[in-house]
């Protein structure tokens, strides 16, 4: 479900121009991330009220995290698709353009908490530092990493970062409190923070490992392999397997052999252990074994995992 209106601030920003040219900001991963918590709402049972345990929480009993909202696309979607949705962005520009977005779409200011904030694994001033031809993307430099500039770079703001824990649970003062978190379910967490997502996960340990979410979905591109491999063992020692949203659409060959528009596959293939598919993905969905399909190979061991998306 998309908002009425997402704000757009600059042509020099890669979310604006995709926005303005298709109306929307990677599709396949808000398909999926759509998907898994709808199918997570009806399915999981301990996410039902004891007094009425047939009827699946309402979507806006679950909340979404939103860490490194940039514009606002994914919390503005799922917002306006009726969840509840606590927003990490700490670049003035971006979170005026949250703001716009929530204002133009009617009904979502109550369904949506902006947090501004950055998180890593420790609290300290950072420094944002942006590409000149990509002016909505922040790369965080903290202390030790050195803030020196590329040729295409620019320094944007000073920014205070915190722990995602720190953020949760030890609200600064009561305009950081984070109501609909205390009263809704955390079902889901978006990270989208170029390379800071092993940041963000160390510095949110009480709260991931002890909030059972039905999806992660972070960028992956982003990362040099010892990050990657570090949230591979961490969300796998969880019980989780990755698959890429990407893979959730094919190309239809057109007339002449161009490829014309895109079509849902009927199924993705999941993994649980490491594979060099996760140098492929750009981003990565994580979901937990017991909410996807479990088929045995033949003639091999171990087990294959599938998302079924029919």
């Amino acid at each position: 479900m998309l908002p009425t209106s997402t704000h757009l601030f600059h042509r020099l920003s890669q979310v604006s121009r995709d926005i303005a040219m298709h109306g929307y900001w990677e599709m396949e991963n808000m398909s999926v991330l759509l998907l898994l918590l709808e199918r997570a709402r009806w399915q999981r049972r301990e996410w039902r009220h004891p007094e009425s345990p047939s009827r699946p929480p309402r979507r806006d009993e679950l909340v979404m995290l939103d860490v490194g909202g940039n514009l606002g696309a994914y919390t503005l979607c799922l917002a306006t698709a009726g969840f509840r949705v606590l927003t990490f962005e700490a670049m003035r520009r971006n979170i005026q353009a949250i703001r716009e977005g929530i204002c133009r779409n009617s009904g979502l200011k109550e369904r949506v908490i902006l947090l501004e904030k950055g998180l890593a694994e420790k609290e300290e001033t950072c420094t944002l530092v942006v590409d000149k031809e990509n002016i909505g993307d922040g790369i965080t430099r903290c202390q030790g990493q050195g803030v020196s500039l590329g040729s295409e770079e620019v320094r944007e703001d000073a920014i205070q970062v915190t722990t995602l824990d720190r953020a949760l649970y030890c609200p600064q003062s009561s305009r950081d409190a984070v109501p609909s978190f205390y009263t809704g379910r955390p079902a889901a967490l978006k990270m989208d923070v170029e390379g800071f997502e092993m940041l963000v996960v160390q510095g949110g340990q009480g709260f991931l490992n002890t909030s059972d979410l039905a999806v992660v979905l972070h960028e992956n591109g982003h990362m040099p392999f010892e990050k990657r491999k570090y949230l591979l063992e961490y969300f796998v020692d969880r019980g989780y397997v990755f698959l890429c949203p990407e893979e959730m659409y094919e190309w239809v060959d057109g007339r002449g052999g161009k490829r014309g528009r895109k079509r849902k596959v009927p199924k993705i293939e999941a993994f649980a252990e490491f594979d060099e598919r996760i140098f492929d993905c750009w981003d990565i969905a994580w979901v937990k074994k017991e909410d996807v399909e479990v088929e045995a190979p033949r003639g091999g061991r171990g087990q294959r995992y599938w998302l079924l998306l029919d």
